[in-house]
Order: structure tokens, then sequence, then C-alpha cells
């Protein structure tokens, strides 16, 4: 498909498209146009000399006092993501947009004020984590985490401000997307979530639990809970997505290298300022151990995987890399 000019200054496409079904895909142009797109390969359309999908129909995914403040910079790189009938998706305009599906158009609109990286995730319990980088904000970029269920002005359940830093155009916050243990979390422990971010640290913490302490938002207008932080290791920074993994491990990469972690649940008395409670009711406590640290001398910005007890990662000097035990 020909990405067409809009008021964004990128046609590129960083996107990974949602098979909604029914022969209907969804993505995300850098252009700021969300696409309804027909999946089949058989109804494509001849323009511009070469085959091309059939578009249903287009979201915009900016307005114009976004291109006001921000200029051409109004790209759309996160991927979709979908929860019964909306696809919510993180713009580079600022907003954290939820899509109807049936209506095919906006119905849902979070604003920030920040370029937005990393895509959203969905939990169990249907709440949404963001990262949020610092760009165009005054406050601290971070994770956000939103009731969708809520108006878009209530749905703030915490925010965690992460530090500021300079890294090429980076200012701080995050750019990789928040990995929750809900798919990696057989024995019922608690949910807790990751991310790593600018200024170089990997945090891990609560999906529920909060903190005493309360936060200015990144736009310095509303006051926020904080989730409790339970682990916090300087690793170099990252734009990678830390992932939870089988055997209660955690890995994560940047541009100090690859490390795997760990994790390690112990009971604990409610009363303990580190214990997390799980959906039973049952207190347990988060030790987490670095088992392993892979540094070549070059430096990572790609999501591992998984695969067959091998973590497999491309690296920036164009090598695609498997580390065993």
């Amino acid at each position: 498909m020909d990405i067409r000019k809009t008021a964004s200054y990128s046609r590129d496409n960083d996107s990974s498209a949602l098979d909604l079904g029914n022969g209907i895909i969804f993505n995300a142009g850098e252009n700021g146009i969300g696409y309804f797109l027909d999946a089949s390969t058989k109804n494509y359309q001849k323009k511009s000399g070469f085959l091309q999908p059939k578009i249903f129909s287009e979201v915009q995914l900016y307005t114009s006092s976004d291109s006001k403040r921000q200029g051409g910079n109004l790209v759309s790189e996160a991927s979709p993501s979908r929860l019964n009938q909306n696809i919510f998706l993180a713009s580079g305009s600022g907003h954290i947009y939820g899509i109807s599906i049936d209506e095919r158009k906006i119905n849902w609109d979070f604003y920030t004020g920040s370029d937005l990286d990393g895509t959203v995730v969905i939990s169990k319990e249907n709440k949404l984590f963001c990262a949020i980088e610092k760009q165009y904000i005054p406050g601290k970029g971070g994770v956000i985490k939103l009731n969708p269920e809520k108006s878009p002005q209530d749905s703030v359940e915490w925010f965690l401000p992460t530090g500021n830093t300079n890294l090429k155009s980076w200012k701080g916050g995050i750019i990789g997307s928040v990995a929750l243990n809900d798919e990696y979390n057989p024995d019922n422990f608690p949910a807790i979530f990751a991310t790593n971010t600018l200024d170089g640290y990997l945090y891990i913490g609560s999906q529920d639990k909060v903190t005493t302490q309360k936060v200015k938002g990144s736009l310095l207008k509303r006051t926020y809970d904080t989730p409790i932080i339970v682990f916090k290791q300087r690793i170099g920074a990252s734009i990678s997505t830390p992932i939870f993994t089988d055997g209660y491990k955690l890995v994560t990469a940047g541009y100090s290298g690859v490390y795997l972690f760990n994790l390690y649940w112990e009971e604990a008395k409610p009363d303990d300022s580190n214990a997390l409670e799980n959906t039973r009711g049952e207190y347990y406590r988060l030790k987490v151990e670095q088992a392993g640290r892979f540094k070549p001398g070059i430096s990572f910005e790609s999501t591992p995987v998984v695969w067959d007890n091998k973590i497999i990662i491309c690296g920036r000097d164009g090598w695609l890399y498997t580390l065993g035990s």
C-alpha cells in the first residue's frame, strides 16, 4: 500500500498490522492515518502502477492543534491492540486513541501531549499500560495505567514518572512498550509489569498496588497515584521492550547488552512493605537475581524473543544472535 502524504513529515510504516477477522486488518501509517484494509490478496486494486489493497475506511490520528504544536512530527509508530470491539493505539500526535471496530471511528481519546512510541499493552484485567516519551511536555515521561471503561479524563489509575536524560534526540521517558507477566504466571503469583527507560533503568513493579505518594502527571496539571516498584536496576539506556518468559525469567536488552534475570517469589505477610497480593488474597515478595549478561561490544534496540529455551535478538551490527544456556 502506498502511504499517502499528509501533514505528517513521514510516509514510512513501523506499525504491525492487526487482524480483526472477517477479512479485515487494521494498520497505522506514519502519515498519522489508521487504515481498515481488505486482507484478501484477491481483492487488490491496481493504482500508481502496482497492486494495492482495498481501503475500507481511514481514521485520522491527529488534530489541527497537534500539527500546530508538533509541526510535521505526527508520526504513528506503535502497533494497534484490541480489546473487545475497540482498537487502542498510541499515536505520535500525543493521543492514546480508542477506535470502534464497528463504527470505524475514534470513540475514546486520552491526551498526553507527548510523542508516543510504545504499543498499548492490555492486561487480563482489561487495563491499558502505556509508555510515554518526554517530548513536547513540561513533566516527565514514564508508564501510565488507564481504565478504558472510564472517561479519558478520569481513566488514570497510576503514573510512574521516569528520569530525564539526553540520549541522541531523546530527553527521557520510555520508547519501548511495557511488559506484563499475565501470560507467564501459571501459579497465580501477583501481577507485575516491567519496563526499560531512556535514563538507564529496568523497573519491575506491581500492576495494581500503589504507594501513598502522589506524583505529577506528564502535563503537570493533575496528580496521580504511583505504583510500588519492587525492583530497579541500572542496565544502561534502552528503547527495547523487556519480556517475561517461562520459568519465571525476564529477558531485556539495550545499548549495554542483553540481560537475563531469574524471578523468585517468597511468601510474605500483608504488612510487609514490598508484599504484593494475588487474586486469592495471598501475599508474596519478589526477589530478582541477575543470571547472565551478553555484552559483545555492540548495542541492541530490538526486543528479544525466546524460542526453544534460546534468546533470539537482532543487534545494531546487522547480525541475528542466538543465546543459549
